[in-house]
């Protein structure tokens, strides 16, 4: 998947900011290499103001490629506030 595109889940939450820190939270615990759920390809994780985003780092791509230039796919988790309430989304 792309960072760019379709939503591809939603979720209601109490308040977008403690979810926005929630959400960096889990992505480091769920990168940090003693704990990848049996993944096999390398991710990266970048804190953002409105959560984080997860790419995917294939084997083998050099590591001075920067995540910005990783375009292989990966998800994006916006916590924001609406006039309909406060929502966590990933695209």
């Amino acid at each position: 998947l792309p960072c760019v595109g379709p939503e591809v889940w939603r979720q209601a939450v109490p308040d977008a900011t403690q979810a926005a820190l929630f959400v960096q939270q889990w992505a480091s615990t769920f990168i940090d290499g003693s704990f990848r759920f049996g993944m096999k390809t390398p991710m990266e994780q970048k804190p953002t103001a409105a959560g984080c985003e997860l790419r995917f780092r294939p084997v083998g791509t050099p590591s001075a490629k920067m995540m910005d230039e990783l375009d292989e796919g990966g998800l994006e988790f916006i916590a924001e506030k609406t006039d309909e309430g406060c929502r966590l989304r990933a695209r």
